[in-house]
C-alpha cells in the first residue's frame, strides 16, 4: 500500500485568524496525541481534501511540519466541513505510537450479487456499512470487502462471520447484520403500508412548525 504523506505549517491561535486563513485557502487544525502534545497547524485546502479523500478515517496519514524530515503517523480523528460545500473547515489529527494498538471505523464494501437479486426476486438489505476495530496502526486496512454472491433468501451475514486479517480485533457487536436478501414482495408490501401510515399522518395531524434560522459562530469551532 502506498505511503499517503501531508504537509502541515504551524499557525498561531487567535481570535478571527481562522476566518482570515480560510478566506487565504488554509484550512486551520490541530494535531495531538502520542508524543506531541497539541500542535495548531494549518493546511493547504486543496491537497488537505484530496488526502482525506484518498485515506478517509482508517488510513495512516504521514504528516510533516515545515517540511522537516520528521513524518508523525496520524489518523484523521474530526474533520469539520462546510454545511453546502462539504469541504473541510478544521480537522484534528491523532498522532499514534506504531507499537501501541489503536481503535478504528473500517467501511464494509458488498461486493458480488446474489443470484435471487439478479432474477428479480430478493431485495438486497444492508445492515451496518462499517466496523469497529482495533489493531497496530500498521495492520489497519483501508476498507473490508465481503463477498455477497452466495447469499440466499432466510441467509444473513453477522458480523461474528466475517474474516479479518490476523491481528486485528473486532469490536462491533457480533451480532450485527452486514447483509441479507428478503423477498421483493414483502418489501413492496411494507413500503405501501408505510406511505399508508404517512398519509393518515399527514391528514389527521395539525401542526405548525416555527423554524428560527441560527448562523453558525465560526470562531466557536476552533479548539480552546
Amino acid at each position: 500500500m502506498e505511503r499517503i504523506e501531508l504537509v502541515a505549517h504551524r499557525r498561531q491561535v487567535a481570535k478571527r485568524l481562522a476566518k482570515q486563513l480560510r478566506s487565504e485557502g488554509w484550512v486551520p487544525g490541530v494535531m495531538y496525541g502520542y508524543d506531541v502534545g497539541s500542535v495548531p497547524l494549518k493546511f493547504e485546502a486543496l491537497n488537505l481534501a484530496r488526502t482525506l479523500n484518498e485515506a478517509g478515517a482508517s488510513q495512516l496519514i504521514y504528516l510533516r511540519i515545515d517540511d522537516t524530515s520528521v513524518a508523525h503517523p496520524v489518523l484523521a480523528r474530526e474533520i469539520q466541513r462546510d454545511i453546502f460545500s462539504g469541504a473541510p473547515t478544521h480537522v484534528d489529527f491523532l498522532a499514534v505510537s506504531m507499537t501501541e494498538k489503536i481503535t478504528a471505523e473500517v467501511v464494509i464494501n458488498l461486493v458480488g450479487e446474489p443470484v435471487p437479486v439478479t432474477q428479480g426476486e430478493g431485495i438486497l438489505l444492508q445492515g451496518i456499512n462499517s466496523l469497529e476495530i482495533e489493531c497496530l496502526p500498521g495492520d489497519l486496512i483501508p476498507s473490508l470487502e465481503v463477498d455477497i454472491s452466495d447469499l440466499d433468501f432466510d441467509v444473513s451475514i453477522f458480523v461474528s462471520d466475517l474474516d479479518l486479517p490476523e491481528g486485528i480485533t473486532i469490536l462491533s457487536d457480533p451480532q450485527e447484520m452486514v447483509a441479507q436478501v428478503t423477498y421483493e414482495q414483502l418489501e413492496i408490501a411494507e413500503e405501501l403500508e408505510e406511505e399508508e401510515e404517512g398519509l393518515f399522518v399527514e391528514e389527521s395531524a395539525q401542526v405548525e412548525v416555527i423554524g428560527k434560522g441560527k448562523e453558525a459562530d465560526e470562531e466557536a469551532l476552533e479548539e480552546a
